[in-house]
């Protein structure tokens, strides 16, 4: 190490780090990788910059290793009050999606069936947000119908230079084609 104090790992602390390294949960593999480094005399501002966080970051980092080796690196359980909303909100919604088909609730329908069972006042994102944490939502939500006139076969393209008859970006067209105006194809 170029400077500061140096990290040691033993071998038994190593396989753990390893494992940890390949953990699914990225804050606990990025901590363990720049313990790793760090062992391998790598500079704390240098590691700070590939993993995208401050130096003082890696520092702390170094320190929680050396009060309690890799076990000090894993995630620690949230601290705060326990999600009150969530836990009551996610009751009903499984309540709801259970008794009748997924596909027959929108995430606006879903709320306000929400508030008036469980009498209080979500939002549809804080509604949305829960349901797809749980694996619960886009899976219920319904099948929508394309808008009338714009049936166009799956995979199906305008020809270059025309207006696009589907409605969307009509990339490939003409720039007047795209507003609408009429265009006069060369013959």
């Amino acid at each position: 190490m170029a400077y500061g104090i140096e990290t040691i790992i033993t071998e038994a602390e190593r396989p753990k780090l390893e494992a940890l390294a390949r953990s699914r949960d990225r804050r606990e593999a990025d901590r363990a990788r720049a313990i790793l480094w760090s062992a391998r005399n790598g500079a704390g501002h240098e590691i700070a910059r590939a993993f995208g966080v401050r130096p003082t970051r890696v520092y702390q980092w170094r320190m929680r290793y050396r009060a309690g080796g890799a076990a000090a690196l894993e995630s620690r359980p949230y601290q705060g009050r326990a999600p009150v909303k969530a836990t009551a909100l996610l009751g009903v919604a499984k309540a709801l999606l259970s008794e009748t088909a997924a596909g027959t609730w929108t995430l606006t329908r879903l709320r306000r069936e929400i508030e008036a069972r469980a009498g209080m006042t979500v939002t549809t994102k804080h509604v949305e947000g829960v349901l797809r944490r749980e694996g619960l939502w886009p899976a219920a939500a319904p099948r929508r119908r394309p808008a009338a006139g714009r049936h166009v076969a799956a995979g199906a393209r305008p020809a270059h230079g025309t207006a696009n008859p589907g409605g969307g970006s009509g990339r490939g067209c003409p720039k007047g084609a795209r507003r609408g105006w009429a265009i006069e194809q060369p013959m």
